[in-house]
């Protein structure tokens, strides 16, 4: 850490911010730190990585005018920026107040999705790869499943019929801060111009729940309308985790098994009804 740490004082010294602690650096990261600026603004310095730092700096500028994305944006070069620091917990924390929380993030969504996109942007229907189903998911999932995958992913990739937006492109629950007055601050977006589905049914199936469709059925309700495509972009996104998860429990066996076990069950259903 000593390298990352020079280089956030060396920032924060250009800057005239106080350094309050250098942070273990997030997915996406080079590194993070809790810094204050001269108005006494609490802050994030944050340094992006790949594909998952670059877009950062201008999507948050994009949306820091709304309640539940973070305020106080500055881009300080094109792969680091500051932005407002949040007090709050993860939505995975939040235990028994989850459903009523989804539908606060899909109203949010609503909002999030009505900003123009910053130029530049990674197109998402380019992510929605039947050869990448079948060349590389093939060591986890079985060939129907398989088969059902790279058939979704075609009708995606070459899906435009719905109206391409700002979207956050991993919103899952880590991603979603509780303020201590209930609100919700979604963070870290990578920022991508496509179907409204995507962020809908990525934090539907990645939220913890047996059912994943009920998770689904409240971030609808607060989002107010049914994309294009929901159903098979959540069926795609299912299959998706499921392989990724399957993956790192064989990596770290105990440490996905229940999610592997729940998304199993659901992959199977999407499968029997094609």
């Amino acid at each position: 850490m000593t390298e990352d740490n020079d280089a956030v004082r060396i920032i924060c010294e250009q800057h005239q911010l106080a350094l309050v602690a250098v942070l273990p650096p997030a997915t996406g990261s080079l590194f993070l730190a809790h810094v204050r600026d001269g108005k006494g603004r609490d802050l994030l310095l944050k340094r992006g990585n790949g594909i998952r730092g670059d877009f950062e700096g201008p999507v948050s500028i994009a949306w820091a005018n709304d309640p539940s994305s973070p305020g106080c944006v500055e881009e300080l070069d094109e792969h680091t920026f500051v932005r407002e620091w949040i007090e709050g917990v993860p939505l995975e924390c939040a235990g028994e107040r989850v459903p009523a929380l989804l539908r606060k993030v899909g109203t949010a969504l609503r909002r999030l999705h009505s900003v123009s996109p910053p130029e530049g942007l990674p197109k998402l229907w380019e992510r929605f790869s039947p050869e990448v189903v079948l060349a590389e998911w093939n060591g986890a999932l079985p060939s129907r499943m398989l088969e059902r995958a790279a058939a979704l992913a075609i009708q995606l990739r070459t899906h435009r019929a719905d109206p391409a937006v700002l979207v956050h492109g991993d919103l899952v629950p880590s991603n979603v801060l509780i303020r201590p007055d209930g609100s919700v601050v979604i963070i870290d977006p990578i920022g991508f111009v496509g179907m409204r589905a995507r962020d809908l049914a990525q934090m539907a199936v990645a939220t913890a729940g047996r059912d994943r469709r009920l998770n689904l059925d409240d971030l609808l309700k607060g989002y107010g309308e049914r994309p294009p495509f929901i159903d098979e972009v959540f069926a795609w996104l299912v299959f998706m985790f499921l392989e990724k998860n399957i993956e790192l429990e064989r990596a770290h066996p105990h440490t996905r098994a229940t999610f592997v076990l729940e998304l199993s069950s659901l992959a199977e259903t999407f499968v029997a009804n094609a």
